[in-house]
């Protein structure tokens, strides 16, 4: 999903307005809240947590939150898109 997100940014703007892109990435984020929500309470209702995935879950949402931060300043203009 963190592909997603951050690819609806990369669109050029002939295809899409920024508003577009914002409003669609922000839908892809909550159905991502929403799935991950979902599955952990599946994970627990019926017993099926393992130890790694108790690991790998909080990791896959903080990259998550981190690259929705980054697209948020990147799209507000407060980081370069260039490497000098």
């Amino acid at each position: 999903m963190i592909p997603l997100v951050v690819g609806i940014f990369y669109v050029p703007d002939a295809w899409f307005p920024a508003h577009w892109k914002n409003a669609a990435a922000c839908w892809l984020f909550v159905l991502a809240a929403i799935t991950d929500a979902f599955d952990g309470y599946i994970a627990r209702r019926y017993g099926m947590t393992s130890p790694l995935g108790a690991f790998l879950d909080p990791v896959a949402d903080k990259l998550m939150s981190a690259r929705r931060s980054w697209c948020c300043c990147r799209s507000a203009g407060w980081m370069s898109s260039s490497r000098s």
